[in-house]
């Protein structure tokens, strides 16, 4: 009864156990993770209440323990511990402090402990029993306390009114007995909580793992103390384990992405307050993908090893990198260290390797790193007897002229870097002039010129359905280009290019002449739908627009009916005027115009009367919410309405179901297009899907 017993419990940020320890008898039964209704009401919590100590008592095959939860980390949560405990190792003095027989039950009547006093039978002139139920913390009955008092003492002070003064002192000791148990309850836990405050010092931070708890205690409390010092340790060697992974390349022995960011992190702060200058610096091996082919994997992750050794030889290795000593690298001592403190070299990922060069004085400084790290890579590398030769590229950004965050430093030395390899050069400074997002953009730039003369271009088209007649009307022209190495590039990636280059008027005028040309050759299989084409704004200002596409419809041999172009509010506002004129000589030819994507900009209605335009094209941002949005669908409708009333027709973009399509002829719109019909297609697949087609009709 006396002995103590203690189960202590580890478990990760999911409360997942990862180690558990128990100190008393084995034999007791206890199998399995005690006082799960606390741990459930631990898995409940939310937000901030997960860095709170939780505590109570609960009941396991019939008897009560005593248990409580402990954060571990502070707010960045590394795990919990759980202790259990059994209080009624505590009940032990209770038959002393109360000179009274004790007897203790479980809650299904089992006995847990009773006093040789103790009398059987049931009380009457002899003696009283009283009886006190110990609560967990949801409410429920865990185990009796029952204590009994002898009369016969009262039975020689009181002759006269016996009856009398047996019923007062037994109401008396009763109301005696219950405080004593409830005063003796509460005292119990006082140990418990001034452990759970120096559990707090690890709740805090997690580094106070493994330093050991002294706590002045009764005996119990002084093993249960040890029991924790020991997982405490246990735990600290874990973390340490899990932290190495966490932050080390497994490969390399170098920082990983990770511990390379935080420690960019780290410096920039540090560089702000100083107002220093630093670097940041990646290496790309140029043709490590034919090492892996050619010689294998295993060969390739041999190389990485030695290059890191390499890396490692060049920079002095700070603390965050000195985990391969230097003694092991197997390279030539003959080239000296670069005099740099804190310098950190990591592997990214792959064959890419990133360095951090604190305290530069400018940008010299990290040429002369990079000068030194492509020596150090044109000696061969011996891997197996294989002699190896890798070269590197490398890109550097600067703190703080190209970036105060280690996200942009990180994606501008990127871009130096690959600016570096489209140049065919060694080394490459960011520079504001290289294009912001991608040295790709870079790349389709240059290329954009050749793709317009080399026919790396192609149209596809999508069909708009005249809902009245429930036939296909018209198709618009959608240009994509065919990239020999990067596949099918969508508009949005070269239009805005072909724009800041200059090459907005030579693309339209391909689309134009490739979309007639394409009409021409559908009338001559019996197909007859108009095509439309979108104009930029940078054209539709071109005054040799209109006859320019003269020139395209003669060439062809069509009538102007053949095509309309489309164009969008934004473009007509830059100068009204002047797009007024293009537009109304465009009218006059007999050209069809539409309003791309009305209702996203901001003309007015008395400027949109004003124009020689036939339809507009409700934006797909309302058409595609109509079934969802009461808003959108209003807005829609109006817009149908106003149309009509003043004598335009109307196209509805983005319709994706059947539903939205039912929709649009209930609100009597004039045409549909979207996914629902027909995705863009090349000119052959919608000749295959017209004649299959419900919605072919005459054609």
């Amino acid at each position: 009864m006396g002995q103590q017993w203690v189960q202590l419990y580890a478990y990760d940020t999911s409360y997942e156990v990862v180690a558990w320890s128990q100190l008393g008898p084995s034999a007791r039964g206890e199998v399995g993770i005690i006082c799960q209704e606390l741990l459930a009401r631990a898995r409940q919590r939310r937000g901030a209440e997960h860095i709170k100590i939780l505590s109570g008592l609960c009941q396991w095959k019939g008897r009560a323990y005593f248990s409580l939860i402990v954060p571990v980390g502070g707010i960045q949560q590394q795990g919990y511990l759980q202790l259990v405990t059994d209080p009624l190792a505590n009940m032990v003095n209770l038959e002393q402090f109360l000179d009274m027989p004790v007897r203790l039950s479980s809650v299904n009547g089992d006995r847990v402990y009773r006093s040789h006093a103790w009398r059987g039978g049931a009380a009457g002139q002899d003696f009283i029993t009283a009886h006190y139920w110990l609560q967990g913390g949801a409410g429920g009955r865990l185990t009796q306390v029952s204590v009994q008092h002898d009369l016969d003492l009262f039975n020689q002070q009181v002759t006269e009114s016996r009856n009398l003064l047996m019923t007062l002192a037994g109401v008396i000791t009763l109301v005696m007995v219950l405080f004593t148990l409830w005063v003796l309850q509460q005292s119990m836990l006082r140990p418990m909580r001034a452990f759970i405050n120096q559990l707090n010092l690890v709740r805090s931070d997690r580094r106070n793992l493994g330093r050991p708890i002294e706590l002045p205690a009764n005996a119990e409390l002084r093993e249960l103390v040890q029991v924790f010092n020991d997982m405490s340790r246990e735990l600290a060697v874990a973390y340490e384990e899990y932290e190495d992974l966490a932050f080390t390349d497994q490969l390399t022995a170098l920082p990983n992405r990770a511990l390379f960011l935080d420690r960019l992190r780290q410096l920039i702060l540090l560089s702000k307050r100083k107002s220093e200058r630093f670097g940041v610096m990646l290496l790309d091996l140029d043709s490590f993908k034919e090492v892996n082919d050619t010689l294998g994997h295993h060969l390739g992750d041999e190389l990485l090893r030695h290059i890191a050794l390499r890396l490692q030889r060049i920079l002095r290795a700070s603390s965050t990198i000195a985990r391969v000593g230097e003694d092991n690298t197997g390279e030539e001592p003959g080239k000296a260290l670069l005099e740099a403190e804190e310098t950190t070299v990591a592997r990214l990922g792959g064959d890419e390797f990133a360095f951090l060069l604190p305290n530069l004085g400018g940008v010299d400084g990290a040429v002369a790193v990079a000068r030194r790290v492509t020596e150090a890579l044109e000696a061969p590398v011996d891997v197996d007897g294989n002699l190896i030769v890798v070269a590197g590229t490398l890109g550097l950004a600067m703190f703080p002229e190209h970036g105060d965050s280690a996200e942009t430093l990180l994606r501008r030395a990127d871009v130096a870097l690959y600016v570096a390899k489209h140049i065919q050069s060694d080394f490459s400074v960011y520079d504001p002039a290289y294009d912001r997002n991608s040295v790709k953009q870079l790349a389709l730039k240059a290329e954009l010129r050749s793709a317009i003369d080399d026919d790396q271009l192609l149209l596809y088209y999508q069909p708009k359905l005249d809902l009245e007649k429930g036939c296909v009307a018209s198709v618009e022209a959608l240009v994509r280009w065919q990239h020999p190495e990067q596949g099918l590039i969508p508009p949005n990636q070269f239009i805005p290019m072909s724009e800041q280059r200059g090459l907005i008027g030579p693309l339209t005028e391909w689309v134009i002449h490739t979309a007639l040309q394409q009409h021409r050759s559908w009338q001559e299989q019996g197909i007859d739908v108009k095509i439309a084409v979108n104009l930029s704004s940078r054209v539709l200002y071109d005054l040799s627009l209109p006859a320019k596409v003269e020139q395209a419809l003669v060439k062809a041999q069509l009538s102007p009916a053949a095509l309309a172009l489309e164009i969008t509010e934004e473009a007509t506002m830059l100068d009204p005027e002047r797009a007024m004129i293009i537009l109304q000589r465009l009218n006059e030819m007999g050209i069809s115009l539409s309003i791309d994507d009305f209702g996203t900009g901001h003309s007015s209605l008395s400027y949109l009367k004003r124009l020689p335009v036939d339809e507009i094209k409700i934006d797909r941002s309302f058409v595609m919410e109509m079934e969802s949005s009461d808003n959108d669908a209003k807005i829609v409708h109006a817009t149908i309405d106003l149309a009509h009333n003043l004598g335009l027709k109307v196209v509805a973009e983005g319709v994706e179901s059947e539903h939205i399509l039912s929709m649009l002829k209930t609100l009597n719109c004039d045409y549909a297009q979207g996914f629902h019909l027909s995705r863009p297609v090349a000119a052959d697949d919608l000749v295959k899907w017209l004649a299959v087609s419900e919605y072919r009709c005459g054609i």
